[in-house]
């Protein structure tokens, strides 16, 4: 097992490296120039001046050489500054990355219990009317788009009711470290979260409900009931463990997909995360805070496979990787 995680470690350096020399070409190959930022229109825009820019951001030279100043300051936690705010990219993405990491792993968490859940149940009600309400719901979540969704929940339960805040992380009245500073987030997390998980949860309810079908009805499971196991331990303790194998397939490749749905969700809800500066980057032509955006959300993807392995160990003790 050891052995095999150092080679999984080993094997994402070139990923990593693959994103982030892709992420940087296609970001220096689109129009426009970032210089633009520096330069006041007011005083005088000339070859000359734009120039001068360049050669101070380092925008002069050939971009494989661009690319190895920038590679080889990263690995040693240095990612420039940003061309706007003219703060370390690192601060700027260690600020906001806990909101993002907060927002994706409750959509996760969420997406992943009522996933199941409702997979089960449908499995176990196979043909019933609650099986087929399941399945519409299951084809309107993964057809519907996460930004038509938020705006319309925030004009229902914002707008409308007045239930739910629509901006935002937390307010700014919230003494923070108290339980209304914790009640506060929670509540701007609802609707956010609800959207970012949508999707996933109706896609892993359909998949989780044709894996119960399969597994209850193999041999084993038919045995468990001969027994005389209650049908809750048949259930929970033999068939679920295995029907959940594929559900944590579509987790780990799934993970790359919440992460780029919450650049969207930040932006609908305003979220102060690492998705909105990512978004704010590119609109402005940020180079190192896309970078750093690129390699922070490239790490969390690999890092959320590499889980998904282990979780496969967990799940099936007949997975060994020795």
């Amino acid at each position: 097992m050891q052995r095999y995680l150092i080679r999984r470690v080993i094997a994402l350096v070139p990923l990593v490296i693959g994103v982030t020399l892709i992420s940087f070409l296609l970001m220096h190959f689109a129009p426009g120039d970032p210089t633009a930022i520096y330069i006041d229109p007011t005083v005088g825009d000339t070859a000359e001046m734009r120039e001068i820019v360049r050669e101070r951001l380092g925008l002069d030279q050939p971009l494989p050489v661009q690319y190895a100043r920038w590679f080889g300051r990263a690995i040693q936690g240095d990612l420039g500054f940003s061309f706007v705010s003219h703060r370390p990219v690192i601060q700027e993405i260690v600020h906001r990355i806990p909101n993002t990491l907060m927002l994706v792993g409750a959509a996760v968490l969420m997406a992943l219990f009522l996933g199941l859940t409702v997979g089960v149940y449908s499995a176990l009600n196979q043909y019933r009317t609650s099986d087929y309400i399941v399945t519409v719901l299951a084809f309107i979540g993964v057809s519907i788009p996460n930004f038509w969704l938020g705006l319309m929940m925030i004009l229902l339960f914002s707008g409308t009711l007045g239930w739910l805040p629509s901006v935002g992380m937390r307010d700014i009245m919230a003494p923070p470290g108290t339980v209304n500073a914790v009640v506060d987030t929670l509540r701007h997390m609802v609707m956010p979260a609800t959207v970012l998980s949508v999707f996933h949860m109706a896609s892993w309810a359909r998949y989780q409900r044709s894996a119960m079908l399969e597994v209850i009805r193999q041999d084993y499971v038919r045995t468990a009931r001969a027994k005389g196991l209650s049908e809750r331990v048949v259930i929970y303790r033999h068939a679920l463990r295995n029907a959940a194998i594929p559900v944590i397939t579509l987790l780990g490749m799934s993970v790359a997909t919440i992460m780029s749905g919450s650049f969207i969700v930040e932006q609908v809800f305003a979220g102060p995360g690492m998705g909105r500066l990512g978004v704010n980057a590119i609109f402005s032509r940020d180079y190192p805070v896309v970078m750093g955006v690129t390699l922070m959300s490239s790490i969390l993807v690999l890092a959320g496979n590499f889980t998904a392995d282990i979780m496969y160990a967990v799940v099936d003790p007949r997975i060994r990787y020795d």
